[in-house]
């Protein structure tokens, strides 16, 4: 995965976070674009700034988040958590660590019953600790049960909710259901993004053909929801600085001074290094 600091992630949060925009939906036009993986890689820049940061798992399509392990077992793996106000990575060797971390922040207490959240059906958890390649942050897990769904599905359940978290968290970060992925078991991605600030599209090059672009940009444009900006995964589609590389390793005729010149030309020259 990429890192939170990358130059593609830093653009999308001075185009959202940075100006203001407190919860930010991200869409994709099919399962498989890496929306998931920029919403992370989002929360955790926004925690690097200091800011009180959610992360929402409503991808009812293939949910991503889990919650982190059972705090009752001694034999958890050390997870490396990260203080909401002191912005600092802890590394935790044990989980009674963890749990007390969880009961002494009032960034990330401990849900309860009683807990404004639960909106009579309970249709999504409270915010909890969520691990994500070791390291932990707050997030909401999809639900899963049909009738939660149905709940979210209603007028006011769903508006509702992301009111609270605004109330609550300086950045709100949505993974959505991918917008080709419409029917009555899920909210669909459009739905969300129009009660968010912003939204922004995950374009997977070399996947997404025109036609599924334009299907997604008309999705959202119906709803006039504010897309700020469209991510290109280029994932499966390489740079020509890239290509030369690889096919500079495949070169077995080549004398190995001559393929460190040629590697040494290829990540000076200009051309071949110009960010689109």
């Amino acid at each position: 995965m990429l890192s939170p600091l990358h130059s593609e992630i830093e653009a999308v949060y001075s185009q959202s976070f940075a100006l203001g925009v407190k919860t930010l939906a991200v869409c994709s036009n099919t399962s498989g674009e890496g929306a998931t993986s920029v919403a992370t890689l989002l929360a955790q820049r926004c925690l690097m700034t200091g800011r009180k940061t959610l992360l929402v798992d409503l991808n009812f399509f293939r949910p991503s988040l889990k919650p982190m392990l059972d705090l009752d077992s001694t034999d958890a793996s050390p997870v490396h958590v990260i203080n909401q106000e002191t912005n600092q990575d802890i590394n935790h060797e044990t989980s009674q660590e963890v749990k007390h971390l969880q009961t002494t922040n009032a960034a990330v207490s401990k849900p309860s019953s009683s807990s404004k959240y639960d909106d009579g059906l309970a249709c999504l958890t409270t915010p909890q600790l969520i691990n994500i390649d070791e390291h932990a942050l707050l997030g909401v897990l999809a639900p899963t049960r049909r009738d939660a769904v149905l709940k979210l599905r209603s007028n006011q359940a769903l508006p509702n909710f992301i009111k609270q978290w605004q109330a609550e968290f300086d950045c709100v970060i949505i993974d959505t259901t991918p917008l080709d992925r419409r029917n009555h078991n899920n909210v669909s991605g459009q739905a969300v993004a129009k009660l968010c600030d912003a939204a922004v599209l995950l374009v997977k090059a070399g996947v997404s053909n025109e036609e599924m672009v334009t299907q997604s940009m008309a999705l959202l444009n119906q709803q006039q929801i504010n897309l700020i900006g469209c991510i290109i995964n280029d994932q499966h589609n390489p740079s020509l600085k890239q290509e030369l590389q690889r096919k500079l390793r495949q070169a077995y005729y080549l004398p190995a001074f001559v393929k460190r010149w040629l590697f040494n030309v290829t990540n000076k020259a200009k051309l071949l290094n110009l960010g689109l």
